[in-house]
């Protein structure tokens, strides 16, 4: 990821990490140990305090993802255009190369 972070970031394009089920010191101690504080990062908290249940959801559960990791592409207007499991790295680069150039 670093590498298409460097090949990649700028203008047009911005890289977001969500980390779910974690704990702050193990979770930023492992974006230290990886390199990659380069990005911003969230740390996708289970919110039971929230009483309404829409807001209730993490972000992986609004995004409906399931595996880990998952990339995500969304478009300026918010819509989803790509979706990647696992590290499948070669297929998200094409798809930024195709959506970029």
């Amino acid at each position: 990821m670093i590498e298409l972070y460097e090949k990649f970031s700028g203008d047009h394009l911005e890289f977001i990490g969500i980390a779910c089920q974690d704990r702050f010191s193990p979770w930023t101690k492992a974006i230290e140990k990886d390199g990659i504080g380069i990005w911003k990062h969230i740390l996708d908290l289970d919110q039971k305090e929230i009483n309404d249940t829409k807001q209730k959801k993490t972000i992986a559960e609004r995004f409906a993802v399931n595996s880990f990791p998952t990339k995500i592409l969304i478009d300026r207007s918010g819509k989803i255009v790509a979706r990647f499991h696992g590290g499948d790295d070669v297929k998200l680069e094409a798809k930024l190369k195709e959506l970029l150039d």
